[in-house]
């Protein structure tokens, strides 16, 4: 189900796995009637440990440690956090885990944990806004375990705040210039038009994706548009 709160949002009907590359899948019974899996923005499966991450609206970041079998809370309402609505998770090169918060919502933003344990949970604030943003896109570098890279939607005025990039894991972010302006990137459907993916090879070379596609290869100094429809 499509968690941004967009008319023509229907329900989904929680996490399906599959066992043989996708040719069958199982529906997992811990969240075929539960609620808080109706909506989810992400599901990522951890490069080292293999536990599940799934960013649901209602019921914070969800994990299992069991293959789906059960799944448990660790950030949200009660665990860190002061809403529940998960927009993202990522995992950095070693397996650290960025989640962030803010889906209609203020009082959100980026959190990084090492393991992902409820209560390891910190909110990064050093050079990141904590007010006037909703939601945010996070994407991590695989070539470099430092380097990250976020864009938020302005609260305000529903398009984006600022793109901002960490070489440390969160310590500190810093801005970086609009890819064309806040009203050519994602006028003002930042809550639903918002995307990052970094290449796998070059942590400097960023893909961003809102109302049009830029990139960026010198680490977001400089966009140029990748493509030309209607604007």
């Amino acid at each position: 189900g499509e968690g941004w709160y967009n008319a023509d949002a229907t329900p989904g009907q929680g996490v399906w796995k599959s066992t043989d590359g996708g040719s069958t899948w199982n529906q997992l019974a811990s969240t075929s009637s539960n609620v808080n899996f109706q909506y989810c923005q992400d599901i990522d499966v951890h490069p080292i440990t293999s536990d599940v991450y799934v960013a649901t609206r209602a019921g914070g970041l969800m994990r299992s440690q069991d293959g789906g079998n059960t799944f448990q809370k660790v950030l949200g309402v009660g665990y860190g956090a002061q809403r529940n609505s998960i927009c993202d998770v990522e995992f950095t090169a070693s397996g650290g885990i960025f989640a962030t918060i803010g889906i209609f919502e203020s009082l959100g933003g980026i959190y990084y944990s090492a393991t992902g344990d409820s209560g390891t949970w910190t909110k990064q604030v050093n050079g990141y806004p904590i007010n006037g943003i909703y939601r945010t896109e996070i994407a991590t570098a695989p070539s470099n375990d430092n380097v990250a890279y976020a864009v938020n939607m302005n609260s305000s005025t529903q398009g984006i705040r600022g793109f901002y990039k960490t070489t440390n894991k969160g310590l500190q972010w810093d801005t970086l210039p609009l890819p064309g302006g806040d009203y050519q990137f994602a006028k003002k459907q930042a809550w639903y038009d918002l995307t990052l993916s970094v290449d796998p090879n070059d942590e400097n070379t960023v893909i961003a994706g809102g109302w049009c596609l830029w990139k960026t290869t010198d680490g977001g100094q400089t966009w140029f548009r990748l493509n030309h429809g209607k604007t």
